[in-house]
């Protein structure tokens, strides 16, 4: 896990990095079995979003400046 590859963006111990704050993926898969979970909270996420819209607290799906 050298140099970081294109985009700048390197992956250690399970954590994606080097990527400026506001810009890093909300979730990181890794399914080493390959069983869907990736599909599944892509669709848990997705859930969530309109949930969060539908209540008025979609100011919480983006990052914020304290």
């Amino acid at each position: 896990m050298g140099g970081a590859p294109e985009g700048g963006r390197r992956v250690r111990g399970g954590v994606l990095t080097a990527d400026p704050a506001g810009q890093r993926p909300f979730r990181v898969h890794v399914d080493p079995a390959d069983d869907g979970a990736e599909v599944v909270n892509a669709v848990g996420d997705r859930v969530r979003t309109e949930f969060y819209r539908r209540i008025g607290l979609d100011d919480l799906l983006r990052p914020a400046v304290a």
